[in-house]
């Protein structure tokens, strides 16, 4: 395995240079428009600052560096509110509530479904379990949202027991706010 992956991680003229031992370099195996040129990244595509387009010349670090500077120094559009401590401990609470039970009631369904088969009470369809199981941990990813969203946002106000008002008021505010950016 630790072979394949350093064949792999090396460019294909590393693997063809000694072909036989008198030959110190052999060229003649690769294609003659192979790119022979790597070049190191320094950022992923579209993370970070951008660097400006020259046709003329190619970036560069330096001029990488110099737009990451630019970007701390310049910009501060990051206008997002910080949650408060209560607040959060309540989406907490209700994330975990809104994943837990739906997980739970699946597991539980589950281990009563293996139950009754091994008893031979009766004969449990090989679809009824996975169901149980795309249904449950459905459930369980859209608690996830639905935990966040039925939190009442307000510090002050601990909202109602299943948070439908508090969804119903913050649905619209989180769309508002997604359009604005």
């Amino acid at each position: 395995m630790g072979t394949l992956l350093h064949q792999a991680l090396l460019p294909s003229q590393a693997l063809l240079t000694r072909i036989s031992p008198w030959m110190t370099h052999s060229k003649a195996l690769l294609p003659p428009t192979s790119n022979r040129n790597f070049t190191v990244r320094s950022q992923g595509r579209g993370f970070g600052a951008s660097v400006p387009k020259n046709k003329n010349k190619k970036p560069g670090i330096n001029d990488i560096q110099i737009n990451q500077s630019e970007a701390k120094n310049g910009d501060d559009d990051d206008d997002d509110d910080e949650i408060p401590q209560e607040v959060f401990d309540r989406m907490i609470r209700r994330v975990l509530f809104y994943v837990g039970t739906p997980m739970a009631a699946g597991l539980a369904l589950l281990y009563v479904l293996s139950l009754v088969k091994e008893r031979g009470l009766f004969d449990v369809p090989g679809w009824l379990p996975l169901t149980i199981i795309l249904i449950s941990f459905g459930t369980s990813g859209l608690g996830i949202g639905f935990g966040t969203l039925s939190t009442s946002w307000d510090p002050e106000v601990e909202g109602s027991l299943l948070g439908f008002e508090e969804a119903k008021k913050n649905w619209p505010v989180m769309w508002k706010e997604g359009d604005k950016r």
